[in-house]
């Protein structure tokens, strides 16, 4: 098993048979908990449905409702049809990165392997829905309209397509990486200043309050881009250029 710092699990690592050890990933199960929490609590807040929405209800439909914003703002006309995948996208990152704050818990969101898990599924997401919009004229996206030169565009989109779950891996794992960092040294710092002074002084507290924002932006900007690419495959504003312009624009507030 491998053991992290101040992870809950230690505490169970003597009672995990040998042969299971180097099967129990920290990691793999905080993000299994996070899903587990978010499948809950949405089925909570959809069990019984009312006109007059309350409680878990209210919270959903307003995610929902601002998702579905979010997505005919990227996306174009229809763009609210994608909410539903773009909201368990928001959910699951924000989640991931959040329950870093939680002691005993290092967020999955801090691990490479994992942030390449949803950009994995936003990858293989955006081609479905090219191939759903198109069929098979979706292929042109990656050949052009040269037929001599399909075999350089073919070459040169596939590296383009292979960088966006690259980049949007990368970037959540940085900015959860760094903050969890930060938390972390001013816990140990803490602690060697205890001995001192004799009083606790919490010095890591403001900026788990900061971690609430760096939990939330990064995973409205990996949302965003997922907009942004979800737009490039099945987008029908006239403009063919925007796309493009809304993924740099994107990136740049990142």
């Amino acid at each position: 098993m491998h053991e992290e710092h101040g992870q809950w699990l230690n505490a169970l690592q003597p009672y995990i048979p040998e042969w299971a050890v180097h099967y129990v990933n920290p990691v793999v199960i905080t993000a299994w908990l996070v899903i587990l929490l978010l499948a809950v609590v949405a089925y909570l807040g959809g069990r019984h449905l009312r006109a007059v929405p309350a409680g878990l209800q209210n919270f959903w439909e307003f995610v929902v409702e601002t998702m579905e914003g979010l997505g005919q703002e990227m996306i174009g006309l229809g763009g609210e049809r994608f909410a539903p995948f773009i909201t368990t996208i928001f959910a699951y990152v924000f989640f991931n990165s959040l329950i870093g704050i939680v002691p005993g818990f290092v967020a999955p969101s801090a691990t490479l392997s994992a942030t390449f898990a949803p950009a994995i599924v936003v990858f293989f997401a955006v081609q479905y829905f090219g191939f759903r919009e198109h069929g098979i004229r979706y292929l042109k996206h990656f050949t052009g309209d040269v037929w001599w030169l399909a075999p350089v565009m073919v070459f040169v989109h596939l590296i383009g397509e292979l960088a966006k779950p690259l980049s949007l891996a990368v970037r959540l794992f940085g900015n959860t990486f760094g903050d969890d960092t930060l938390v972390a040294e001013f816990i140990k710092l803490s602690a060697a200043i205890m001995p001192a002074i004799w009083v606790p002084l919490p010095l890591q507290l403001p900026f788990l309050f900061l971690a609430l924002l760096i939990a939330f932006l990064p995973a409205l900007v990996f949302t965003m881009l997922t907009c942004a690419y979800i737009n490039m495959v099945v987008g029908h504003d006239a403009d063919e250029h925007k796309p493009d312009t809304a993924v740099r624009d994107t990136e740049h507030a990142a």
